[in-house]
This record gives C-alpha cells, structure tokens and sequence, in this order.
C-alpha cells in the first residue's frame, strides 16, 4: 500500500466514525421515540440503497411485534413500495420479522426466492427486489425491528448491509432509552390519572 492510498484509508476512516457520532446525535437529540426510529430510517436508507424503510416495535414481553408509524422514503418509488407493503395483513410479514426478534440476527429476503403467496406479488407490483429485517438489539433484548426494502438485487453478504448493521448497533442503546422513558411516562400518567379519578369519587 503506497502511503497515498494509507492517506486515503485513514480519510475514509475517520469521516465514518464521525458520520456515525453524527447519526448517535441526531437519534438523542430526537424528541420522541419515533422520531429517533424515523431518523435512523432516514440516515440507513440515505447510506444503502434501501428506497424505503419502515420500523417494528417489540411487545413488552418482546414476544411480538407491532408496526409503527416511523417509516422512510423520499422518491415516488417509496410511496408506491409503503402504500403496497400497507396492503399486506401484518401476518404476511411477521415470519422474517419474528425471525430477526428471536435471533437478534439480521433476515435478508430477495424476491427471487420468494416464489409464490401476496408479499411476493406485493414487492414485484412495488419493484422491490431486496428485504432485510435488522433488529435493534439493547441490553440483550430486540426492541425493535427495521424493515428495509430496495430495487437492487443485494447479496447476504453485502457491506450495506454490515454498514446498515454497524449504524443500528451505534444507535440502540439510545433509541432504547428513548423508549423507555416514553413507556415511563405514559405510566406515570395513567397512574396520575387514576388518582385524580379515586379522589373525584372520594368527594362525592
């Protein structure tokens, strides 16, 4: 290696590691838990060519997964693949979603491999070749899911997807206790509120 290209590698180097405080930023400085999950979407498929993404919480008891309203995508591409991918029941996508909850491993589907059923239709009507669902995993437990959707046909092992995987690992401790302190909240205001309740029947 000529010391022009040692030069190059250590650039390429450090501009990542700063792209990715920047994203840690950007997903603490978000205000709620959707807009961290949104921002992520946004910064992935802005780094891959993922065209849309959209994310998937986990139960409390993380044995399920609900869809959320974050979801990415800036193209007409992205509109048409999120109003196709809205058409499907939940059910027709949880088995590669469910797959990366349990595991806490990254799913890849291509639509090659997909022969038959309603998904497969779906992603051909939309263009879509590629799916990945990448968890986000904090403190040992799969909080969420991301689904990540892309016209390109993208092999099992392609960087994108090591890079997709690097960014979510930076990000999930945060995007964690985004969550966390929602769920607080909320408890702490159901809780406010049954004690206003029990006092107006108390007076009366």
């Amino acid at each position: 290696i000529r010391w022009g290209e040692v030069d190059t590698l250590v650039s390429s180097e450090a501009e990542a590691v700063y792209a990715m405080q920047l994203l840690a930023l950007g997903v603490d400085r978000a205000e709620t838990y959707l807009e961290s999950l949104t921002l992520l979407l946004k910064r992935l498929c802005q780094a891959g060519h993922w065209i849309y993404g959209e994310a998937w919480a986990a139960s409390s008891d993380h044995q399920g997964l609900q869809r959320t309203s974050a979801w990415f995508g800036a193209s007409p591409e992205a509109v048409r693949a999120h109003e196709a991918i809205g058409q499907l029941a939940d059910e027709e996508l949880q088995p590669c979603l469910m797959k990366a909850l349990r595991s806490g491993l990254a799913q890849w589907a291509c639509l090659d491999e997909l022969l038959a059923g309603s998904r497969a239709e779906v992603m051909r009507q939309a263009g879509l070749r590629t799916w990945v669902a990448l968890p986000i995993v904090a403190s040992g437990d799969v909080t969420a899911v991301l689904s990540l959707y892309s016209t390109e046909r993208q092999a099992r092992n392609d960087p994108l997807l090591r890079r997709a995987g690097n960014m979510i690992a930076e990000c999930a401790e945060l995007v964690h206790r985004k969550r966390e302190a929602e769920l607080l909240r909320h408890t702490l205001n159901e809780l406010e509120a049954a004690v206003r309740e029990r006092s107006r029947e108390v007076v009366d």
